[in-house]
Formats: C-alpha cells, structure tokens, sequence
C-alpha cells in the first residue's frame, strides 16, 4: 500500500472518531466530570470578559487559555476541545511507537480514545485530556532528541493539571542519562512565564503559592492506599489492563540486560505512570491535597498507558508465526477494548440524578416567576440551565457570603438553592441552619427519582428558601404548602389507643389527639397499605408531610427521619426520606416534608410504609401523616 493511500486511510480514521465523538459528545446530557465540567468552561467562557481569570490556578491557566475560544460557544465547545485535544494526543502518541519501532502503531490511536475514563472525559470539558496531550506532546519531542523543546513544553504540565510537576524528576533523570542536561533548565520556563503574567495582576512575585487552592482542607476525607489500583480494571478496561501487564513484563525482561536508551525508556512509559499513580494513591491514602479519591485522575496518564499495552500487544503475537493466527487474536482484541466503554458506561452519558433534580428546582422557579430573583446557588447546574453568567453579582452569586449566619449581606426576597452535596459540604451550610433560621424559610424541596448519599453520607435533596424580613415577617411569596393538597391525613383522632399505644391528648397539632412515640421506640407507629390499595399510578409524583413536637432536646443532626418506602417480597426497591424540618405555624410544631415520584412497581401485593425512623432514641409527638398528589 503506498503511502500517501495510507495517509488517507489514516486522516479518515481520524475523521470517523472526530464525527463519532462529537455525537456523542452532543447526545450525552450528562457529564462524568460533574460540577467541576461546569466550573472549567465558566472560567474560560468569562476570561474574555474578566482576563483575570485566565490566570485562575483552580480552572488551571493552560487550559484556560487554550480552551476559551471553544469555550465562547457554550459548553459543548468545551467538549470539542477535548476531543480535538484527545485525537491530537493519539495522532502524537502513534508517531512516538513508530520512533520507538513499535508495531501496529495507528492502534494505539483506538487503544487510547478508547480507554473507559478517557472516553468518556473526551465528552466532558475536564483538564485531564489537555494534560495528556502536554505529555504525550514532551515525549514525542524527548524521543525525537528535541529535549529542549520537550522541556519547554513539559514545564507548562502544572498548569495543565497542578500535579504536573511530580513528572519532572523522571524527566531530569532521563535528560542526565541522555547526556543532555542543558534541557533542565528549561523546565521553570512555564513557572516563570505564568509568574511573570500573574505579577500584574496579583502584585506578588510568589502568586502562585499563595492562590493555590489545594491548601490543607481535610474536606473530603481519606481512603486505603490501593483505592487507585482497585479501580484500574474499571478505568483502564480489562483487555488493556492484561496487555499493559504483559507490556510490563517484557521492560523488566529489557531491564536484565539495561542499556541507556531501554532504561530511559522505561522511566519515561512505565515509570510516568507509575509515579503518577502512586502520588495520587499517597495523597489519598494521607488525606492531603484536596484530593476526592476521584479515579477520572488516571485519564492524565492513560496514554502512555496505552503505549505500554501496545508493546504487551506486539510481544504477544512474536510468539505466534502465522498471519491467520495473529488476526485471530487481533481482532477479538480490538473488538474488546472498542467494547469496553459502552460495557462500562451508559453511553451517550445520561444526566445524573442530581441534573435531573435540579432542572425540576428549575422549571419550578420558572412556572413561578422566581428565576428573575437574585439567589445564591451551590451547585453550578442551577446556573447553567437557568443560563446566567455565574459572575454577575447582580443576579447571581456561588455561596452565601457568611455560611455561618448565613442573613449576613442576603436581602429580603432574595433565594438560596440549597443541595445536599455541594451546600452541606464545599459550601458548609448545613440544611438545619436554614431551617432554623427565622430570616430564611422553605418555599420548596426536590428530591432524586432515586434515593441516593452524597459525600459525608447526606441524603441528596434540594431546597429552595427564601430571604425573608424577621422583623415584620413579611414575604414576596405563597408558599406552596397547602391543605387541599393532602388526598390522605391520618390525625389520629378516630384510633383507639388498645390498637395504637401512644395516642394522648396531651398534644395535637390539628384536633385533639396525637400520638406519642417514645425514646425506647426506633420506629413510629407506620401508615402500611399494598400499592394496588393506594390506587396510585407509575409516574405519579407525590408529596408526603408530617408534624412533629419534640418531647425531649433534639439538635438538627438528632431528628427522626420521616421515611416513605415500596418494597417487594420484604426487600425495598424505592426508598427516600427527610430529616429537614421547619416550623408548621402552630406553637413548636415542626413539619418535614417529602417529594417522590412513583416508580415502576414489581407486583400489586408491594408494600407501601410510611413512618418516622426514630434512629437517634428520642421522645416526640407526631401528628397529620398526610399524604397528597402533586400537579
């Protein structure tokens, strides 16, 4: 085949998974980059508008700047980015094994793009993709005897991604093994330049040490030390995991015989990816470093993982002679590791439970005519479906200025967004502080078509508050609690106490009877019915409330949780509950309130409960376990 049909074979490979990519880049509703996707494209959509943040160390000043023209068109530009930026690290990655004498090198391109994390990452406007192709750019330069102009390129990796610089020590030992050592210098080269332009801004010659937002925050806690290992097969894929292993097998037989060119070969392949891999189990193992334990890290590296896994590829079949036999082993390879991200992963990328909850919160705001109001918001959903620029103070702002007292600079009227994940945790606003406070009360809560733990182990819900006036108590809003929405309200008041101990007349909050539940009770007394008796209907969306007195001091973290479950055959397939509470408008009564949606039920014979949790042993009156269908 000439040469110039290969080079047409190979731009049309290109083409394909550029078109292929973009599909599903545009079909994917959701992102496995989160909240952290929307936060890089808003630093590089609004560094036209606001140059300082071209320098933002969080968004990373590399990606900043290469990405925000992409950005300008929304974040599907992001994603093209990414894609261009991944197919442009395959392209770099292949003519490295051709330098390297490594056959079948175009596969590496497919081994790459198809690699589960970096597949999915290639959809997302996540720095990861940007990091490799730094990477993979310095290695194609390094192995093609460029080293100056690989160093050069290689001190910008930290401001691709801050954990960039680990790499350089593997880089100067291989320069010094090389006999190059003039090239060493050159690695502060992107140091100093992204130095020197923060300068203008910040004033401070060490700018960059004191804006790095990676302090000692113990926010997300820690984990075991093979957290990253464990999950190799999941990232990486099984098919490329066993030839990356074999890939491995055949540098520690060259490191036998070592010679320089195989010993800095193997420091700069296997040995980037393992420090790389052991940093980031260290920090996480250690707790330092901001580090979630999020495995997407890997995608950074995963091309020269890749390369390894091609070379495992190539000493497999040495030991086969005949073509027939080769290309029976190669193309259930290559069919494999296609396989393996649509085995993995919901392909196109659905949106996530919270996305889903969120775009409700918002269609709720705008059927109500609350999407004009000023709010603070904690997860960046809120504003990208409602479309604001996040760094208009005037209409928008990520966070309550004081999380502490949290009426400190809101006003009257103005909204906090409230979600599980992001307020109670990055935000450090917990649930209990709004509801307690008499300047904030609930407007509306929203909770995931399935029940679901976000960090700390909350349960992911979303409120809606609003700032009121405590003085005058006056509102701009009616709330959309009301009476006429309860189809069912079980009071108490025609129960017989030998049927239901705990009935008293002690406390009511509507009539005259409500029932006590005691310290020594872990569960409430449970409103139980088959679904066939409910008459309710797949789909149908239901809010659920109940009222409460505490009997005993109970703090926010103490409360019972109000719990609605279905469950086949004694085990529970739809589950959620609240433990939110604000005031019911009579003396001390509490009331806590529950959104779901019917799911699909197995059988009419489920059962239906319907009960406080009283999980922390305290004593409390309950009242009007009601139930209602929402519009």
């Amino acid at each position: 085949m000439g040469m110039q049909k290969k080079n047409f074979l190979l731009f049309l490979v290109f083409a394909l998974l550029f078109v292929f990519f973009l599909l599903t880049a545009f079909y994917s509703e959701g992102s496995h980059g989160g909240g952290d996707d929307f936060h890089h494209w808003r630093i590089a959509k609004f560094s036209w508008q606001y140059p300082y943040l071209f320098l933002d160390l969080w968004g990373k000043p590399l990606y900043n700047l290469l990405s925000s023209p992409f950005a300008q068109f929304g974040m599907m530009g992001s994603r093209v980015f990414n894609i261009l930026a991944g197919l442009t690290t395959g392209f770099f990655a292949m003519k490295i094994c051709r330098r390297l004498k490594i056959s079948l090198a175009p596969l590496v391109v497919l081994m790459i793009c198809f690699t589960p994390v970096y597949f999915v990452l290639l959809l997302t406007g996540m720095t990861e993709i940007l990091f490799s192709l730094v990477l993979i750019f310095a290695l194609w330069l390094f192995f093609g005897e460029k080293y100056i102009l690989s160093a050069l390129v290689l001190s910008f990796l930290p401001f691709a991604r801050n954990e960039g610089f680990i790499l350089f020590p593997l880089f100067v030992a291989a320069y010094i093994l090389v006999r190059k050592p003039k090239a060493i210098p050159f690695l502060v080269t992107g140091f100093l330049a992204v130095t020197l332009a923060g300068y203008f801004h910040y004033k401070n010659w060490l700018w960059v040490f004191h804006a790095n937002p990676y302090g000692k925050n113990q926010l997300y806690g820690s984990g075991e030390w093979f957290h990253f290992i464990k999950h190799l097969p999941h990232d990486i894929g099984y098919p490329l995991l066993v030839l990356f292993c074999i890939g491995l097998i055949r540098y520690l037989i060259l490191l036998r015989h070592p010679d320089r060119s195989n010993l800095v070969r193997f420091i700069l392949l296997p040995g980037t990816f393992a420090v790389f891999l052991a940093a980031h189990s260290y920090v996480w193992w250690k707790g330092t470093g901001g580090s979630l334990g999020l495995t997407r890290v890997i995608a950074s590296v995963s091309p020269v993982a890749a390369i390894i896994s091609l070379e495992g590829l190539e000493l497999l079949l040495s030991y086969v002679k005949l073509l027939k036999h080769k290309l029976l082993i190669l193309l259930p390879v290559i069919l494999l590791i296609l396989w393996m991200p649509f085995n993995i992963y919901h392909i196109p990328v659905p949106a996530s439970d919270s996305q889903k909850t969120i775009r409700r919160a918002v269609e709720w705001m705008k059927k109500n005519g609350l999407d004009k109001r000023k709010f603070y918001y904690y997860d960046p959903w809120f504003v990208v479906y409602l479309r604001l620029n996040p760094f208009d103070a005037s209409s928008c702002r990520e966070k309550v200025p004081d999380y502490n007292y949290p009426e400190k600079a809101t006003l009257p009227g103005e909204l906090v967004l409230w979600d599980a994940h992001y307020g109670s945790n990055e935000g450090k606003l917990t649930l209990e502080k709004l509801m307690n406070s008499k300047y904030f009360r609930p407007l509306k809560a929203f909770y995931p078509p399935r029940p679901f733990k976000v960090l700390n182990n909350y349960n992911y819900e979303v409120w809606i508050f609003e700032r009121v006036d405590s003085a005058s108590q006056t509102v701009s809003f009616q709330l959309p609690y009301t009476e006429n929405l309860d189809d069912f309200c079980e009071s108490f008041e025609n129960l017989r106490e030998i049927e239901f101990p705990g009935l008293t007349s002690e406390k009511a909050f509507d009539g005259k009877i409500s029932l006590f539940v005691s310290s020594e009770s872990e569960f409430s007394y449970t409103w139980e019915k088959t679904f066939s008796e409910t008459g309710w209907k797949q789909g149908m969306k239901l809010q659920l409330s109940a009222c409460l007195l505490p009997a005993d001091f109970i703090n926010g973290e103490q409360m019972p949780l109000l719990v609605f479950s279905i469950e086949h055959k004694g085990k529970v397939y739809h589950y959620c509950s609240s433990s939110g509470f604000f005031s019911a408008g009579k003396n001390a009564w509490l009331k806590t309130i529950i959104h779901t949606e019917i799911p699909k039920v197995i059988s009419g014979k489920d059962v239906v409960k319907f009960y406080f949790w009283n999980r922390h042993r305290k004593s409390f009156y309950m009242d009007n376990l009601c139930y209602g269908e929402e519009e």
